[in-house]
């Protein structure tokens, strides 16, 4: 008889075990013994046929359990021939001398055959323990994993509704994007230029005094804006847990968006783009209002700000532009920042115009003249060579020649600088350029 491995076929050869195990009716200690190995061999059994439903087998497995249940079977099904010719004694004649035969023929079953097939009973029943302790561990294993991938795929579900939430934290704050815009600025900049800024001895107090301010003001057209993009490139490499940067800028044609709220706002929403957390007297606070559908006000606003710059050992603010707030958003924001340093290790720079009164709205700040310099305006010259005529193309004396030139006259002007290049792109000889 072929055997199988799957479920139904076990529980087939356990169903034999039962039946073999209800036969044995015997009150004799042998019969006992052996309807009691029998019974272990059919819970053994039911234990197998339970883990392999659970578990799915290799082909060692199956050739393993294959082999346990076909001699398993062979066994149940010799010692049910045996127990059924045993049950046959009692019937076939009722003389005393028919009786004392089938009594001496139960005794040499007893002696004889009982105790060999215990032994084997044994053996099958420990072999198959010896198997299902082999499942036992699989399926075990197999459950921690399915423990574990729940609880990954629980974590990463988590992640996700964080994650949702930060954004939405964010956006709540205010939906003015800086960085974005420090991409842009930082990407116009001609590599190399703007060292001198950072080597100044201005700069470099700014850096080493915790809550120094540094006033940089300059024409327009000097160059502010690149330079401003420039430091705040420089910062950002120090950043870490507990140092940080955030950053403004000012656009005279934004008004509507940079209200004083949403300017100040901009500031923790950076601070806390840079952290893994967000504390929770931020997120009370944005449930709160997004429950209600609300907007937190000034004073909101400015509490979380200082509940975010706590967080950090120091913190660099860049405002830049601020000549371009209208003074009813200006002085707020100063103001906030001045009181903002008197109780956090702050420090800011600003960028501005020439104008007297911005000065006195800032706290005893180091002031720096910004114009461009000439080895920058030489560096953005020779970087933009290629967009000149063709006439220029391959004429290297021309080429000086126009640099020099545009270094000479610009006066400390990028903006200068740009608008000769510009003009001198569609130029068809020397002599016209």
């Amino acid at each position: 008889m072929s055997f199988g491995v799957g479920v139904g076929d076990i529980l087939a050869v356990s169903k034999l075990a039962r039946s073999v195990w209800s036969q044995v009716r015997d009150s004799s200690d042998q019969f006992n013994a052996i309807r009691n190995e029998v019974a272990g061999l059919h819970l053994v059994l039911e234990d197998v046929a339970q883990n392999s439903s659970r578990c799915r087998l290799s082909g060692k497995q199956k050739s393993d359990l294959s082999s346990l249940m076909e001699g398993t079977q062979s066994l149940l099904e010799e010692i049910a021939v045996v127990l059924e010719k045993y049950e046959s004694l009692g019937k076939e004649s009722s003389t005393i001398g028919a009786k004392a035969e089938k009594a001496l023929k139960k005794i040499r079953w007893d002696q004889d055959a009982i105790r060999g097939f215990r032994s084997r009973v044994i053996s099958n029943t420990t072999l198959l323990d010896a198997y299902n302790s082999s499942l036992t561990r699989e399926v075990s294993r197999r459950a921690a994993e399915s423990v574990a991938t729940l609880h990954e795929r629980m974590g990463s579900l988590q992640l996700d509704q964080d994650q949702r939430e930060r954004h939405a934290l964010f956006d709540w704050l205010t939906t003015l994007n800086f960085p974005a815009q420090q991409d842009v600025f930082f990407g116009r900049r001609q590599e190399g230029t703007g060292q001198w800024l950072l080597h100044s001895a201005e700069f470099k107090t700014w850096m080493s005094t915790p809550g120094k301010t540094l006033l940089c003001r300059g024409m327009p057209g000097a160059g502010k804006t690149i330079l401003a993009s420039t430091v705040i490139n420089h910062l950002s490499t120090l950043c870490s847990d507990k140092i940080s940067v955030a950053y403004i800028y000012s656009d005279y044609r934004k008004q509507h968006e940079q209200t004083p709220v949403n300017l100040i706002a901009s500031i923790p929403k950076q601070l806390l783009q840079h952290q893994t957390s967000i504390p929770e007297d931020i997120r009370k606070c944005y449930r709160h209002h997004a429950n209600s559908g609300t907007c937190p006000n000034a004073k909101e606003i400015y509490t979380l700000l200082q509940s975010t710059i706590s967080g950090f050992s120091q913190v660099y603010i860049v405002a830049d532009a601020v000549d371009e707030l209208s003074i009813q958003v200006r002085q707020p924001l100063l103001s906030n920042l001045c009181a903002l340093q008197e109780i956090h290790t702050l420090n800011v720079m600003v960028t501005s115009r020439f104008i007297p009164h911005i000065s006195r709205e800032l706290r005893d700040p180091l002031c720096l003249e910004i114009r461009a310099n000439d080895e920058d305006v030489r560096r953005f010259v020779q970087g933009h060579l290629n967009d000149l005529a063709r006439c220029a193309m391959g004429n290297p004396q021309l080429q000086e020649s126009t640099v020099d030139s545009i270094v000479n006259v610009v006066d400390g002007m990028f903006l200068l600088a740009r608008l000769h290049m510009d003009s001198l792109t569609d130029k068809t000889t020397s002599k016209a350029s």
